[in-house]
């Protein structure tokens, strides 16, 4: 009974020691340095670059007048322009994953009556 009662304690620690350590519930992961904030130069430099990206990316699609936050926005800038999208237009994605519509799908919204 003694052998069976050891070979047990054996078998239970080799499985404890082999399946790996979860988290305590609520505990947090350790987090490394913090983000370091874009400068406004840097920013700029990524705005220029992003509008860059749209503008070829619609120009390559067959629009035309491509001009970014003109003519090429998201679909909230262009409910807050007063325009909609119109129904079954599909936005193209910039390769960080924006979702933009050009001019030329959108639509005036129509005042309420």
């Amino acid at each position: 009974m003694n052998l069976n009662a050891d070979m047990i304690a054996a078998i239970a620690a080799a499985v404890a020691a082999a399946q790996p350590q979860r988290k305590a519930k609520g505990a947090k992961k350790a987090k490394g340095q913090p983000r370091q904030k874009l400068t406004d130069e840097q920013k700029a430099v990524n705005a220029k670059a992003n509008a860059t990206v749209a503008e070829k990316l619609f120009s390559d699609a067959g629009f035309e007048n491509c001009v970014a936050h003109e003519t090429i926005r998201t679909y909230d800038k262009w409910v807050e322009a007063g325009r909609r999208v119109v129904k079954g237009q599909k936005a193209l994605r910039t390769p960080k994953g924006m979702a933009l519509f050009h001019l030329d799908q959108t639509q005036p919204i129509a005042p309420a009556n």
